[in-house]
């Protein structure tokens, strides 16, 4: 399944609506108890009961399933559909299973995840992660729309913000977004290891010293909150979460012949980024580099040895026009 996906589930005689758009294979609902994130599973799965029929109405194209917190032979049934919506609730504990990360991989499904517990074994988005919020009254003439909200969407702040003066860099590993960091900008640049451990190299930064973290925001969903409240009163630490460096790479508009195709794919990767191939939208991007990297020289491109191409001359300075440190931290040369 690719593209974006509008539900909007209705219970006509309570006069309760859910109505929301899905942007990617994985969506995460979070928030408090009492804020409609249960009601909305039981709407679905009511749905279903033919004694039910008039009074709760999905509209969606394509069917949306809710999987019980005890839901027998789960992965059997998660691989035999396909073309679906399925639902979780948060006591579905299977969720944060490996064996859930592996049932998802190479279907055609969207899931939608009530959890308001981080999933390390799966890649979501930080841009994916919602609360739900209601307009209207219970009990009264007004109707009660649930709309969903972007629980992080302030890590959208550095799309108009390109002057940051940073001492230090911090990225996930030592792969192609590290070694870019590290031959380009005259800062120190350290390596977490993952993206689980991410702020693990502040131990060794002094506490005045300004920081910028950088991770794929494609895939960081599940360690963003942990890095909110670590960074929640240090003005010193700034944090960007670009898609993924690849999307930085493919943004920055180098491949010439090719950069028309990528200015469409990125207006709505949803409609070009295949469910079944793609867990995520981090993966696409860097499947989309390498292909379109092979047909301009010396630029095949290599996670895990960046090559010259990408470091020296216009190439440098168009991708490091896509991050929002300041010019003035460049290197004067690449070493």
């Amino acid at each position: 399944m690719k593209g974006k996906v509008h539900i909007k589930i209705s219970n006509i005689a309570n006069k309760i609506t859910y109505e929301f758009t899905l942007n990617r294979n994985i969506t995460i609902i979070e928030g408090n108890s009492a804020t409609g994130k249960t009601v909305l599973i039981s709407l679905i799965r009511a749905a279903k009961d033919k004694t039910l029929q008039g009074f709760i109405r999905v509209d969606c194209d394509y069917p949306c399933i809710a999987f019980s917190s005890d839901e027998y032979d789960w992965e059997r049934r998660i691989k035999e559909t396909g073309n679906s919506i399925i639902f979780f609730d948060e006591d579905a504990t299977y969720v944060k299973t490996e064996e859930f990360a592996k049932a998802i991989q190479n279907t055609s499904n969207y899931y939608v995840i009530v959890n308001r517990e981080s999933l390390s074994n799966l890649p979501y988005s930080v841009d994916e992660i919602y609360g739900i919020k209601e307009s209207g009254k219970y009990g009264g003439l007004e109707p009660v729309v649930n709309k969903f909200y972007r629980i992080y969407s302030k890590y959208d702040n550095f799309k108009d913000n390109k002057d940051i003066y940073v001492d230090n860099i911090i990225t996930e590993d030592k792969k192609a977004g590290y070694q870019f960091f590290s031959k380009v900008y005259d800062c120190n640049c350290f390596s977490s290891g993952g993206n689980s451990s991410i702020i693990k190299p502040l131990e060794e930064i002094p506490d005045n010293e300004d920081t910028l973290i950088v991770a794929d925001g494609a895939a960081f969903g599940s360690q963003v909150k942990t890095l909110e409240e670590f960074t929640r009163y240090r003005n010193n630490i700034k944090v960007f979460l670009p898609e993924s460096f690849e999307y930085l790479i493919l943004s920055a508009k180098i491949f010439g012949n090719h950069n028309k195709m990528i200015e469409k794919i990125l207006e709505n990767p949803s409609d070009y980024i295949d469910s079944r191939k793609f867990i995520s939208w981090e993966r696409y991007f860097t499947s989309l580099v390498e292909d379109i990297s092979k047909y301009y020289a010396y630029a095949s491109y290599d996670k895990t040895n960046l090559k010259r191409f990408y470091q020296e001359g216009i190439n440098k300075d168009k991708i490091a026009s896509q991050i929002p440190i300041s010019r003035e931290c460049l290197k004067d040369s690449i070493e």
